[in-house]
This record gives C-alpha cells, structure tokens and sequence, in this order.
C-alpha cells in the first residue's frame, strides 16, 4: 500500500467511524 492510498482512505475511514458513532449513540 503506498501513502496516497492511505491518504485517500484516511476522510473515507474518518467519516465511516462518525457514522458507526451516530448509529450506536441511537
């Protein structure tokens, strides 16, 4: 894996994790 893909998936994981959080926190 090169740094441009983790740096492409970083905001992707990022807004995943707030959305798991919004849907527990229900």
């Amino acid at each position: 894996m090169s740094s441009e893909y983790i740096r492409l998936w970083e905001p992707l994981i990022s807004l995943l994790c707030r959305q798991v959080r919004h849907l527990r926190s229900d």
